[in-house]
């Protein structure tokens, strides 16, 4: 085309595409015109000139020669032909044509250079015409496939457009788009959905204003021109005001684009944040009213970003000055390790970390609190934690102070004196308090005065003139307090203008507050009194005054136990003065030399003469006539009443003193030392023969009066309204259940009324008016025996009147349904009881800590008994005597074996177990014991499978789930036993424990009884739970399986439903096939090798055993060395460490430890054998010993074999003997050791 006002042409392509859209490409040629143009002027020139030389030549015919017109003619001619290089002659022409001549060459001159330029660039022209053509060619081939790409691309761009609004739409977040220059709005479906604008429409900047809410809109206007003007990036919620009055939250984030083609446009999006608002004004409100102190820190750089309310008056800073700053200077004492945020493994990994320890106030002060952190991110991507402090100070406060009344009440059980057991409860009550200075004061048995108790902080000074005071109003609370019995307050003594003597006696020991308690018996008399002194003015809280309470009743029980005590010895001796005047026989047995003395009186109630001499007690036990049968009743009566701590024995006897069989009642009295050991045993005899006949006439009585009462259940009686005296009788039986003797009821109303518990009477009276317009009598009330026992009666009968209404008579029964209270009350009992079954824990943990000293005294006791028992006479009384003492033993061995089971103590030393011949055998020794009706089925399929363990624990967990099947079977069944080695893929909660991903030997038993139910289901676990009658279980059965397949890495699945029994189902981690396991050969036990004389170095701080371990030592034909010292064993290794050929020492020793002297005898000589012995071998007792170095670990008590067998193996088959003379080990006089001779034998002393 061409433009109308210029000569510039434009060369282009018009190219529709698809969706309406048209594609213009072109470029300028106006040069191309210029060339065109000028090629067409310089034709026209040239004809102009040949014009010109026509017109030249015919005024040259007319007036010059015909020689000039010829050759202008061939000139014209050639220039015609376009031969621009001729030009005419000027040298004979006239000046006129020469003139012209000269004209015409000139001018043929520069036709012929502008020629030639023009020919150059018509060339030019024509090139760059055919290269513009190739290019619009090939510009056409790529519009062509711009196109097919656009038409894709325009395709997949609607498809995008469909997908962003969806995704606004399900992430609430809208788009939108503002032109700088015309502000014009364009907005995305989802954006005009949050605004409440319809679809499809085009509201204008000022609309979207409009929805802002009136109160956020001149902030927000502000923001949006600033952001406008200077093309800044904006991000800030605001609130919407929708048409229907609902207010929405939006968030509003935008930025400049500056690359359109439509200018710059502001772009943006929208999000619906009301939920998220909703939601954090919730949390912050929750924030802010938590009961506990809550702060908010950053985690790289801890510092505190938000308190609550709580945290300001928990810590005493404001908000403001506690923003900002580290909370390891703000509130972490400079002596207390803080919870390092940046580093703590599980705060990062998310975990909630936990802590308790002392923190600190603005004002200085301590106190404890329960630290809780958890990860959090706040701003983004920014890590933070809310730490929450929660005060404890309460808890640690009542554990101080439970912990305290415990050791009290330990020490007033066992007699401790009464000052010192006052002073105590003044220092424990202190320790909670430390503001406090507590005095008690003791009251006379007169009330008249108080005497100083106990006060271990107060001014002696002032005590001296507090003591002896009068009880009375005019000195001081605690006088006041002990008069008035009540507590008496002095909240500040400065001010206080009751006691004008005793204020300046106070103020002048620096005592401005006393809150004093008076000390009351259960008697109701006053003890004394519990002062609290301050040297602050105060007044208590109600936390103090709690514990006040507690207190002063603990105080209360130890003076009257004092008393008590007191009042008890002085009865005995009243007791014994007057056991003289009885007639009862006596008897005192001095233990230590064993004398005895036998009064006349019991001589001659034995059938003795009077005057007859007994020289000890086994002259005495060898006269008595005791009665055939009870001689070793008897002794085995005395026996455990000497081996507990019971201080008295009453017990009845047959004696023959004269060949008649009488009765009599012995009661005996035990004193010991400090250290528990008998010193002398007294006791008298009274002969009860008359009362025993007495007794069994009235037995045979009551027996047939139980019968009776048992036959019938209940009781008949009429009772006639208005009868006179005497007039209404009732039934023995109706006398018996009402407590009182038989006849003794004289029918009246106000007797009967005086027989009900005064606490019934109201409901009793109500019975009765109700009685009189329905006619039934129902009632139930409570009567007290004389024995002190309460009844629960029930009454049902009629009533019947007479023709005006009035009652005449009411007939009915009567039952006693004491059983039936009782019970109810005994299932309270029980449920308080399993509420204290998680104590059992401690128990567990108090068990394992008394086996290694239970073990030494079992050590001792084996081990002598068994060399005594080597020497005793076979079939004489002192070898039954030593076997009854090993039986004893042996069985305080299980006992403990037991004990330490039940607490997971054991021994933790595990072997492979080959779980299907446990179960084998096991099912063997229970089929033969089932009741008649029971069905095992056996199902095992381990085969060799194996688990690490011990058996004896694999046959209780059996045995214990298979007896809970057969009580739950009481009318028979069937009991299914399945074991199978199984695979598990994926990890799987259990009943009890995790079944994790491996190889499981899976043991299974199913029974057809009466199924658990739900409600109980989770407590059969526990300690002592169960669900049967009393004396069938413990209730420690499954407690027991629970704990040792926990002990084993197990896991228990129980699965059951009412009527249709239950499933065990225990998950045992599987180890190595027993095929692969190497086992020990069987058959008798092979005869230990005797020492030649190796030296061995013994080590334990119990004498006994030291003696009982270097003679058994030396009879084995060992030359060893004892030392109750680690230290003093060290320092003798350290001298010589080559005269020794093994060690064996003890673990729980003062000073070095077993294991501690083992890792310092290795330093020095690492090859030497060395066994630890220990009474609680445990697995971290093993693991300790094993890493020190030892050999081997023995469990105590020890026999001689296993001693023989240990120090066999360490000696013979880790090390050959060494032969050789016996070591003769001197030592220093302060360490010199416990010896024993080589020789082979030795003659022992018989033992009685």
């Amino acid at each position: 085309m061409k433009l109308a006002d210029s000569s510039m042409r434009i060369v282009g392509s018009h190219i529709v595409l698809p969706g309406g859209y048209h594609l213009l490409m072109g470029r300028e040629s106006v040069r191309f015109q210029s060339l065109v143009d000028y090629f067409w002027f310089d034709i026209a020139a040239a004809t102009a000139i040949v014009l010109v030389l026509g017109v030249a030549f015919g005024w040259m015919v007319r007036r010059a020669l015909l020689f000039e017109v010829q050759e202008m003619s061939r000139m014209a001619a050639a220039i015609t032909d376009g031969d621009l290089s001729q030009r005419l002659s000027t040298r004979r022409q006239a000046g006129a044509l020469s003139s012209l001549a000269r004209t015409v060459n000139g001018m043929l001159e520069r036709l012929a250079r502008q020629n030639i330029r023009l020919q150059g660039e018509v060339t030019v022209r024509r090139e760059t015409q055919h290269a513009l053509q190739n290019a619009q060619e090939g510009l056409e081939r790529q519009v062509a496939q711009r196109t097919d790409q656009l038409q894709e691309s325009n395709e997949s761009l609607r498809r995008s457009e469909a997908y962003l609004a969806e995704a606004q739409q399900l992430a609430r977040v809208g788009s939108f788009g503002i032109k700088l220059e015309t502000r014009e709005l364009v907005c995305s479906e989802e954006t005009l959905r949050i605004a409440a604008f319809e679809p499809g429409t085009r509201p204008t900047l000022e609309d979207a204003l409009g929805r802002v809410h009136p109160d956020d809109r001149p902030r927000i206007e502000a923001l949006l021109e600033d952001a406008l003007r200077n093309r800044s990036r904006i991000e800030y919620e605001h609130r919407l005001l929708l048409p229907d009055g609902s207010i929405r939250h939006v968030r509003v984030v935008a930025h400049t684009r500056g690359d359109t083609s439509n200018g710059a446009e502001f772009f943006g999006a929208v999000m619906d944040v009301t939920d998220r608002i909703k939601q954090r004004t919730y949390y912050d409100e929750l924030f802010e009213v938590a009961p506990d102190a809550i702060a908010l820190t950053t985690l790289k750089d801890p510092r505190i970003l938000r308190v609550n309310r709580e945290f300001t008056r928990t810590f005493g800073y404001t908000a403001d000055e506690a923003v900002g700053r580290r909370l390891l200077e703000l509130i972490v004492p400079a002596d207390v390790d803080p919870l390092n945020l940046p580093f703590d493994a599980d705060l990062l990994a998310g975990r909630t970390v936990e802590r308790e320890g002392p923190r600190q106030r603005k004002d200085g002060t301590r106190f404890h609190v329960h630290v809780t952190a958890k990860r959090v991110q706040v701003g983004g991507d920014e890590e933070a934690a809310y730490i929450i402090y929660r005060d404890i100070t309460e808890r640690k406060q009542s554990e101080a102070l439970i912990a305290g009344e415990k050791q009290l009440l330990e020490l007033i059980a066992r007699g401790g004196p009464l000052l010192t057991t006052l002073d105590g409860l003044c220092r424990l009550t202190e320790k909670v308090d430390p503001d406090s200075l507590v005095s008690i004061l003791l009251v006379d048995r007169r009330s008249e005065r108080v005497r100083h108790g106990a006060a271990p902080s107060l001014p002696k000074s002032y005590l001296s003139s507090i003591d002896g005071r009068a009880v009375g109003l005019e000195f001081g609370p605690c006088a006041t307090a002990a008069r008035r019995r009540e507590q008496v307050i002095a909240a500040d003594i400065a001010t206080d203008e009751r006691w004008p003597e005793y204020r300046p006696l106070a103020l002048e020991h620096g005592l401005r507050a006393c809150w004093s308690t008076p000390i009351i018996s259960s008697e109701g008399r006053v003890l004394g009194t519990f002062a609290i002194y301050s040297r602050q003015p105060r007044s208590p809280s109600l936390q103090q005054r709690n514990r006040i309470e507690q207190l002063t009743h603990l105080a209360s029980i130890a003076i009257e136990r004092t008393e008590a005590i007191d009042a008890l010895r002085l009865s005995e001796e009243r007791y014994a003065l007057a056991m003289e005047a009885t007639g009862d026989g006596h008897w005192d047995w001095s233990i230590p030399d064993d004398r005895i003395y036998v009064s006349p009186r019991l001589l001659e109630i034995c059938g003795l003469p009077r005057d007859s001499a007994v020289a000890s007690r086994a002259e005495w036990l060898d006269r008595f006539p005791f009665y055939p049968g009870e001689r070793s009743r008897y002794e085995q009566i005395v026996s455990e009443h000497f081996a507990n701590d019971a201080p008295r024995l009453d017990v009845e006897l047959r004696i023959v003193p004269s060949g008649e069989m009488r009765w009599i009642h012995l009661t005996g009295r035990c004193s010991r030392d400090a250290s528990g050991a008998l010193l002398r045993w007294a006791g008298s005899v009274t002969d009860i023969t008359a009362r025993k006949r007495v007794d069994e006439e009235l037995r045979a009585r009551q027996d047939m009066l139980d019968l009776a009462q048992k036959a019938a259940r209940a009781i008949a009686f009429e009772w006639r309204v208005g009868a006179g005296e005497g007039e209404n009788r009732w039934s023995p039986d109706l006398d018996a259940m009402y407590g009182i003797a038989p006849g003794s009821y004289d029918g009246s109303y106000e007797a009967w009324k005086r027989l009900v518990h005064p606490d019934d009477w109201p409901s009793v009276r109500a019975a009765i008016t109700a009685a009189q317009q329905s006619g039934d009598v129902a009632a139930e009330y409570r009567v007290i025996h004389p024995n002190g026992t309460i009844h629960w009666l029930q009454a049902k009968g009629r009533m019947f009147a007479d023709e005006q209404g009035n009652p005449t008579r009411i007939v009915g029964f009567m039952l006693d349904v004491t059983d039936r209270h009782d019970a109810e009350d005994e299932l309270l009992r029980m449920e308080r009881q399993l509420r204290q079954s998680q104590r059992l824990e401690a128990m567990g943990t108090l068990a394992g800590g008394i086996a290694h000293d239970f073990n030494n005294l079992l050590g001792a006791i084996l081990g002598y008994g068994e060399m005594a028992l080597r020497d005793a006479p076979s079939g004489s009384r002192l070898r039954r005597d030593i076997e009854s003492i090993m039986i004893a033993g042996e069985r305080g061995r299980a006992l403990v074996d037991r004990i330490l089971a039940f607490s997971r103590s054991g021994l933790g030393e595990r072997v492979a177990v080959p779980v299907q011949e446990v179960v084998r055998e096991t099912l063997a020794l229970l089929t033969a014991k089932l009741a008649a009706g029971i069905v095992i089925e056996e199902r095992l399929h381990a085969a060799r499978a194996a688990v690490m363990g011990d058996a004896t624990q694999i046959h209780q967990v059996l045995m214990n789930l298979v007896t809970n099947s057969v009580q739950a079977m009481p009318s028979g069944g069937t009991m299914r036993v399945s074991l199978e080695a199984a695979h598990i893929d994926a990890p799987r909660l259990a009943t009890t424990g995790t079944v994790e991903a491996g190889d499981y030997v899976v043991l299974q038993v199913a029974d057809t009884g009466t199924g658990i139910p739900a409600g109980i289901l989770e407590k059969i676990f526990d300690p002592f739970f169960t669900t049967k009658e009393v004396g069938v279980g413990t209730g420690l059965g499954l407690s027991l399986v629970h704990g040792i397949v926990t002990g084993l890495g197990g896991a228990i699945d129980v699965a059951t439903a009412l009527g249709e029994g239950a499933v065990f189902t225990v998950y045992l981690p599987r180890t190595a096939d027993v095929a692969d396991v190497p086992k020990s050969g069987k058959g008798g036990e092979a005869a230990t090798r005797r020492g030649s004389q190796q030296r061995i170095l013994v080590v334990d701080d119990e004498a006994s055993l030291l003696r009982l371990a270097t003679e058994t030592l030396s009879e084995l034909g060992y030359a060893p060395v004892g030392f109750r010292a680690s230290a003093a064993a060290l320092a003798v290794f350290l001298a010589d460490p080559e005269r020794f050929d093994a060690v064996i020492t003890d673990e729980s020793m003062p000073g070095l430890t077993g294991s501690e002297l083992i890792r310092k005898i290795r330093a020095i000589r690492p090859e030497v054998p060395i066994v630890l012995v220990t009474g609680l071998a445990n697995a971290a007792v093993i693991q300790r010993a094993k890493d020190a170095g030892a050999t081997e670990v023995l469990r105590k008590p020890l026999s001689a074999r296993q001693l023989a067998t240990a120090v066999e193996r360490v000696l013979h088959e880790a090390h050959p003997p060494v032969t050789g003379k016996p070591a003769v080990l001197s030592t220093p006089r302060a360490a010199q050791p416990q010896r024993r001779g080589g020789g082979s034998s030795r003659t022992r002393p018989a033992r009685r």
